[in-house]
C-alpha cells in the first residue's frame, strides 16, 4: 500500500488517520494499541493549525526510497488521529533522525551561488 506523507516539523510525533488506521486494518490485519488517559486527553494542532487528539498508537513497517543507509524500511510508531487532515504525518524527530530534509555533500557539490559586484562599466560598454 503506498500513501504520500506530509513532513511537518511543528509536531514532535509520528501520525496516521483514523481513515488510513482503517484501511490498514482491513487490508493487512494492522491492530492498535490502547493509550494512557493521560495521551488520549492531549491536544494537537496540525500545520493547518486543525486541532485533534490521539486515539490509539499503531506499529508499522514503514519502507521509502528517502530514508538513510541501504536498509529502505523502518519500523515505526504512529499515533492514530481521529480528525486528522492528513493520511500519513512525520514529526521532526523522524524528519531529523532519517535526514529527510537534508541533502548530503555529495548531492549539493557544484550548487553554490557566486556573488559578482560590478563598479561602473566604462563609457561605450
Amino acid at each position: 500500500m503506498s500513501e504520500d506523507v506530509v513532513l511537518d516539523t511543528g509536531t514532535k510525533r509520528d501520525w496516521i488517520s483514523h481513515i488510513f488506521y482503517e484501511k490498514l486494518k482491513d487490508t493487512l490485519g494492522v491492530t492498535q494499541s490502547k493509550l494512557s488517559e493521560k495521551d488520549m486527553k492531549k491536544k494537537y494542532r496540525d500545520f493547518n493549525g486543525t486541532e485533534f487528539q490521539p486515539t490509539s498508537k499503531v506499529d508499522l513497517m514503514i519502507q521509502s526510497e528517502e530514508f538513510r543507509g541501504v536498509m529502505k524500511c523502518r519500523r515505526m510508531s504512529f499515533l492514530v488521529a481521529k480528525k486528522a487532515t492528513f493520511m500519513i504525518l512525520m514529526g521532526r524527530d523522524t524528519i531529523k533522525n532519517e535526514e529527510l530534509m537534508t541533502r548530503g555533500k555529495r548531492e549539493i557539490d557544484g550548487e553554490g551561488a557566486l556573488a559578482l559586484i560590478h563598479g561602473k562599466l566604462p563609457d561605450g560598454m
